[in-house]
C-alpha cells in the first residue's frame, strides 16, 4: 500500500486539503526530502492514463503467428492543466508553485559539489482526486518523465503579464508574474503493491477443480507448451492456424 513519507509534508498537505474543503487539489511530495505542494486551484484541459503490456516476439518458420513472451506491464499518465489564469492576487504563489516543482525534479546528494555522492533519486508522490491515486486512496509513486510550463501571454493588456519593481532605487530590478500558466506532467507510475490475479485465486472464483499449478509459471501459456510438445506443427485443440493455409498435394503450402 502506498503511503506519504513518514514526517514528511504530504499527509500534512492532505490533513490541510481536507479541513479546507478545497475540491480536487494537485498534491506532490518529493520523497527525498519531505517537501510537498498543494496545487488548489487548476482547470484541467487534458488527461490520459495508459498500461501497456510488454512482449517479446518472436517469428519462427511455419507459424502465422509469433510466440509472445509477456514481460511486464508500464503504466504512464499524462495530464495538463491551466494553473492561476482567473486567479490574479496570486500570480507569485503560482510562479513559485512552479519553481518548486522543478526543484522536485532533482536528487539529494550527501555532498552536492560531488556527483558520486548522490544519496536519493527525485521520486515523487503524487495524488489527484481519485485519477491519481492508489487503491486505498494514498498517493502513487511515480517517476515525472517531463515537466513543461508555458506563462500564458497575449496581445490585449488584461492578458499581458505583471510587471514587479523591487529593490532600491539605483538597483532597480523587475520580475515578470503571469496571470497564469499552462502546465503539463508526463510521469511513470512505480508499481509498489501486487497486481494481477492468483491463479488459484482465480479458480476459486471461477469454480474451477483444475490444476493449474503447472500454468503458474508467466513465461509459458498452455498453448505455448503445447507446440513444444508437437514439434511438427500437427492440428492442436483450440488452434486455428493451420486454416490460414491451404496445403497441396506435394505437401507444401502454395
Amino acid at each position: 500500500m502506498s503511503h506519504w513519507t513518514a514526517g514528511g509534508g504530504g499527509q500534512q498537505a492532505q490533513d490541510a486539503v481536507a479541513s479546507t474543503g478545497v475540491h480536487f487539489p494537485l498534491i506532490v511530495e518529493h520523497i527525498a526530502t519531505g517537501e510537498a505542494i498543494i496545487i488548489p486551484t487548476l482547470k484541467l484541459e487534458s488527461f490520459s492514463d495508459t498500461v501497456t503490456p510488454k512482449w517479446n516476439k518472436e517469428a519462427v518458420f511455419g507459424r502465422m503467428d509469433e510466440i509472445a513472451t509477456y514481460q511486464g506491464t508500464t503504466r504512464k499518465i499524462s495530464m495538463k492543466f491551466k494553473l492561476g489564469e482567473s486567479v490574479i492576487s496570486e500570480a507569485k504563489v503560482h510562479y513559485e508553485m512552479i519553481r518548486k516543482l522543478m526543484e522536485f525534479q532533482y536528487p539529494v546528494y550527501l555532498n552536492r559539489s560531488n556527483a558520486l555522492t548522490l544519496a536519493k533519486p527525485p521520486l515523487l508522490h503524487i495524488k489527484y482526486a481519485n485519477l491519481i491515486s492508489a487503491k486505498d486512496k494514498g498517493p502513487l509513486i511515480c517517476i515525472l518523465e517531463s515537466l513543461s510550463f508555458a506563462p500564458i501571454l497575449g496581445s490585449d493588456i488584461q492578458q499581458l503579464p505583471y510587471v514587479s519593481l523591487m529593490g532600491k532605487e539605483q538597483e532597480m530590478e523587475s520580475e515578470l508574474y503571469p496571470k497564469g500558466y499552462s502546465v503539463s506532467l508526463d510521469m511513470t507510475v512505480l508499481h509498489d503493491e501486487p497486481l494481477g490475479t492468483s491463479v488459484m485465486r482465480l479458480a476459486d472464483r471461477l469454480g474451477e477443480s483444475a490444476d493449474y499449478s503447472r500454468y503458474t509459471d508467466a513465461t509459458e501459456t498452455p498453448l505455448e507448451e503445447a507446440y513444444a510438445e508437437n514439434p511438427l506443427g500437427e492440428s492442436l485443440p483450440g488452434d486455428d492456424s493451420h486454416e490460414l493455409g491451404r496445403t497441396s498435394p506435394s505437401g507444401y503450402s502454395d
